[in-house]
């Protein structure tokens, strides 16, 4: 069942990040707050991991989403959202999902650039989904793909 909110969630962040290149801090934050609060509660994680494991995936998700935003190649949302994510479930979890995200994305791009029209398949509401010329591509579709992945295979 947890995985279903979290999958939810991820695909709320994803739907509005395709569509405005932004995520709400309602949406992230309020994530955040709420897998806080589980694992104060219960001392385990949506996905029952204990305590120390979601702190070590929040480290992980730190360790791997500042330096992005410290380049300014993601946005404070996808920081957020990692960081949630992190608080919400484990480290296998955290880095099956971003490995699988970067090679979603990666795919997703070879793909435009092979096919142009592929991306005209998309809504237009998707319009940063739709171009390679986009200047950064939405994450959040691609971790949503991510988490999917990480939930069949673990």
């Amino acid at each position: 069942m947890a995985y279903f909110v979290l999958l939810g969630w991820l695909a709320a962040c994803a739907w509005q990040d395709a569509q405005q290149r932004r995520i709400s801090n309602l949406l992230t934050l309020g994530a955040l707050a709420a897998a806080l609060l589980h694992l104060l509660a219960l001392g385990s994680s949506f996905t029952g991991a204990s305590v120390q494991a979601a702190a070590l995936a929040m480290g992980a998700a730190c360790l791997l989403s500042l330096p992005g935003y410290l380049t300014r190649q993601m946005g404070a949302a996808d920081v957020k959202m990692l960081l949630a994510l992190g608080a919400a479930s484990d480290g296998g979890h955290l880095l099956f999902s971003v490995i699988s995200a970067a090679l979603a994305q990666v795919g997703w791009l070879m793909l435009l650039r092979a096919k142009p029209t592929i991306g005209l398949a998309l809504p237009e509401k998707w319009l940063f989904l739709r171009t390679v010329t986009a200047k950064k591509m939405p994450y959040a579709p691609f971790l949503f793909t991510g988490f999917a992945l990480a939930g069949i295979w673990l």
